[in-house]
């Protein structure tokens, strides 16, 4: 049994962490936005998995045909390995340009034309072919942020409701673990979505990689005590937790290891103390963990599902039945996207690696926050209902009602909207127009709050006295009629 002391410290603590993913998520979208783009896309190896042809300038070959090419050379700077080619991008972004509106390109390889900056990139085809192009040198295009905006408006709801019920009932096994599980989630699923990019920065890799690692384990830890704990965790929960995330940490020790060792391989490549083989084997190394733990992960996944169908077959009550019901359509649901995500994962490295995973995650992420969303609002999960009014309940819903809004209007402009200078000008008025809807909801929110609160007063101060007084007139007439 924890004391109040621990449990004073454990909230803190957890609390602490969700201030921190919450700076993290944040952090790694504006880490996103500065970082180069030239709309060749790859993933641990200088082979092209996606083109994005609003990128490409001059007389370029089509989009199919760059596609798994491997850039050999980048704005005159050589590219044997993929951390060479994140460099190059890197120190682009710094380099001043040879010349601005050169009257020919051919001479260079890093140009301003007119207001764009443009660098050559030569690639090689597997069948010998040789290709010079030119690619603007740009930020990440809005349309490449859009899935993770969506996973943070997702996560974020989830977060809240996690953090409001724990900071209610603090000494709750189920509220805690359900608070850890959504910081785990938020940093996990914002850090995945864009690792490819945040590769280039170690902290922000390093929290990815313990949250990714640890989901799994931290899902199936909370449907073991939810919404009651089973009954080996409690005979024996020492060495149920042992088990349960013995296999993460071993795996996360690897992975850190091999990370190491890959940035160790890469220093020693730019101070010419090393061949580049000794790079892309680390790399292939690291990878091979990665996919072996993809597969981990998908068991203890399954171990969820099995959960979720015990505690539905054992639930005390109908309402508790009703919440472990929704919460297990879900998990089935979200098999589908995970199992696809998987057959990628093993038979289609590339396109995985090219980012073919995110929209079935994206909808699994659904699945999960729908399930959740329904348990909260029909079958009182964890008595929401006890802890927030009805005003602020119905300030919650008409929110996240208006971050859902937000969320549509931002994804249809995407879509209406071309990828030009018209469709970004579209884009940011979706964004102020979703801004401004906000911004007066929570002025109406608190408004209806303030009303609410007022009302209560009034009641007490001049109701509640009449009341009284009233109570008081009427006892010794109740009397008299009694006797």
């Amino acid at each position: 049994m924890l004391t109040n002391h621990h449990r004073s410290w454990r909230t803190l603590l957890l609390f602490l962490a969700g201030i921190l993913a919450c700076v993290y998520a944040l952090s790694v979208l504006a880490y996103v936005q500065s970082i180069p783009d030239i709309g060749l896309r790859c993933a641990y190896s200088p082979v092209v998995n996606i083109v994005d042809p609003n990128f490409l300038r001059g007389e370029s070959p089509s989009p199919l045909a760059l596609r798994e090419c491997t850039i050999i050379e980048l704005g005159g700077r050589p590219v044997d390995t993929w951390p060479q080619l994140l460099r190059a991008l890197m120190a682009l972004r710094t380099e001043p340009v040879q010349a601005t509106d050169p009257p020919e390109q051919g001479a260079y390889t890093h140009i301003r034309r007119g207001s764009e900056v443009l660098v050559r990139a030569e690639l090689a085809h597997p069948d010998g072919q040789r290709y010079s192009i030119w690619c603007l040198l740009g930020q990440p295009p809005l349309e490449a942020l859009l899935p993770s905006i969506l996973w943070f408006f997702l996560k974020a709801g989830l977060f809240v409701v996690g953090a409001l019920v724990f900071w209610k009932r603090p000494s709750d096994r189920s509220a805690g673990q359900f608070f850890f599980l959504s910081i785990v989630t938020l940093a996990a699923y914002m850090g995945g979505y864009h690792w490819p990019r945040i590769v280039t920065q170690p902290v922000l890799l390093l929290v990815f990689m313990v949250c990714g690692v640890l989901l799994p384990a931290v899902s199936l830890h909370f449907y073991l005590i939810f919404p009651r704990p089973k009954r080996f965790l409690e005979r024996s929960p020492g060495r149920t937790l042992l088990a349960l995330y013995a296999i993460p940490v071993a795996f996360l020790a690897m992975l850190l290891v091999g990370y190491i060792r890959v940035r160790y391989a890469t220093h020693q490549l730019f101070l010419d103390h090393g061949p580049a083989e000794a790079v892309q084997t680390a790399l292939d190394h690291l990878l091979t963990q990665i996919y072996v733990y993809l597969v981990v992960a998908a068991l203890l996944y399954v171990a969820c599902v099995v959960c979720l169908l015990h505690s539905y077959w054992t639930a005390s009550d109908t309402g508790e039945r009703n919440q472990v019901k929704w919460i297990l359509f879900g998990a089935v649901l979200a098999l589908v996207p995970i199992g696809y995500t998987l057959y990628l994962v093993i038979w289609e490295p590339e396109d995985f690696g090219g980012g073919a995973g995110t929209w079935p995650m994206f909808a699994a992420s659904v699945c999960f926050t729908v399930a959740f969303t329904v348990s909260i609002t029909r079958y009182r999960l964890m008595q929401l209902d006890q802890i927030i009014s009805s005003g602020m309940m119905y300030f919650l819903i008409s929110f996240g009602a208006g971050l859902v809004y937000y969320a549509l209007v931002f994804t249809g402009t995407l879509v209406v909207g071309s990828p030009d200078t018209v469709g970004r000008v579209l884009a940011a008025q979706a964004v102020r127009c979703g801004y401004n809807y906000l911004v007066l909801l929570l002025a109406f929110g608190s408004l209806t709050h303030a009303q609410e609160m007022h009302s209560l007063k009034l009641f007490q101060a001049e109701i509640m006295p009449k009341l009284a007084g009233l109570n008081e007139t009427a006892r010794p007439a109740a009397e008299a009629a009694a006797s």
